[in-house]
């Protein structure tokens, strides 16, 4: 169950951090903003490795290990928190985070296929669950589907398939 906390205490704290930030990201480029998003968060990690106790550890990867970690932050954190950050721009956090978040789905399909994961009912019924979620956000009244709308969904769901292929290539 604490795993279950944690995924959910980080949903909280991603979330909130996206709401702090929207406002910044109209301004700022989401290259700039997530090279600053991913520079304060390894400044931060040293310390908290150091004082974990992890800081020895770090060098005691094996070299594929490494490099499957080393590509997963690039395509989850690089590519896909940049693109996500640029659908914020385009369509807002709620659209954006609710689009991006369907990446479990994503995620479950890699896993099955890649990792040999047993299929669960549980992982269809969260699937459903996931696009009743993106169909509400496509459903909505006040939603203009004009050029900028269609783009920036398209790029959530980008960020969604990065985000997936991120946290499965950790699993690996």
């Amino acid at each position: 169950m604490l795993g279950e906390i944690l995924a959910v205490l980080a949903a909280i704290l991603w979330a909130g951090s996206m709401i702090v930030a929207a406002k910044t990201l109209k301004d700022v480029g989401p290259i700039r903003a997530n090279a600053l998003k991913t520079l304060f968060a390894a400044v931060t990690m040293l310390p908290i490795a150091l004082l974990m106790g992890e800081f020895k550890n770090l060098f005691y990867l094996d070299f594929y290990g490494s490099l499957y970690v080393i590509i997963a932050a690039i395509i989850g954190f690089g590519i896909g928190d940049t693109l996500i950050f640029r659908s914020i721009g385009m369509i807002g956090v709620s659209r954006s985070y609710t689009i991006g978040y369907s990446y479990p789905f994503f995620a479950i399909v890699l896993a099955i296929v890649f990792l040999g994961e047993p299929f669960l009912l549980g992982y269809a019924f969260g699937a459903v669950i996931i696009f009743i979620g993106i169909a509400n956000i496509f459903l909505e009244q006040n939603v203009a589907f004009h050029k900028a709308n269609t783009k920036g969904f398209i790029i959530a769901f980008a960020a969604a398939i990065s985000w997936s292929i991120g946290t499965t290539m950790v699993a690996l």
